[in-house]
């Protein structure tokens, strides 16, 4: 029975990644289907959050995978729905699965993510670690985009904490 929960649980949580992932890409779509996009995660909000909540705390190999894949699926959607601190909350699971999994991209995002929701709720030393980290991690990799938007990031914490 245990098993059959579980396996229903995961089928949830994947149908609602992809929709939310659908919701994500109707809003980039941009004009109409940027509302419907809204409109979409406004509908399914108590099953998307279910769903998160059931991948935050998964540590089998599936589990992890979509609870790396989550936060991510869609993050424009949830950047307009979620609180700082519910994006924390979503950020800190989905980083924790990459390093498990070792998916350093996914590592990447999630830093610049936590960095970015660590600023705007006024912890900028902590917003600055999280910063510093994915920095070394992007230059490492040799990803320059990256490395040049998180330069950004750092000068805008350093910029909140009066320090220029």
């Amino acid at each position: 029975m245990a098993v059959q929960v579980g396996e229903a649980s995961l089928r949830h949580a994947q149908y609602y990644a992809s929709l939310l992932e659908q919701g994500n890409q109707m809003f980039l779509n941009g004009g109409e289907q940027l509302l419907d996009g809204l409109a979409l995660f406004n509908q399914n909000e108590a099953n998307i959050r279910s769903a998160q909540a059931w991948v935050s705390v998964q540590q089998q190999e599936r589990g992890l995978e979509l609870r790396a894949r989550f936060a991510n699926a869609g993050a424009h959607v949830v950047e307009l729905r979620l609180s700082a601190r519910e994006k924390q909350t979503w950020f800190e699971n989905a980083l924790q699965a990459a390093q498990a999994l070792g998916l350093p991209d996914y590592e990447l995002a999630y830093r610049s993510a936590l960095g970015s929701c660590l600023g705007d709720l006024g912890e900028s030393l902590a917003a600055l670690e999280h910063l510093h980290q994915a920095l070394a991690a992007a230059r490492e990799m040799k990803n320059r985009s990256f490395e040049g938007t998180l330069l950004g990031q750092v000068g805008a914490a350093y910029l909140r904490m009066g320090q220029y």
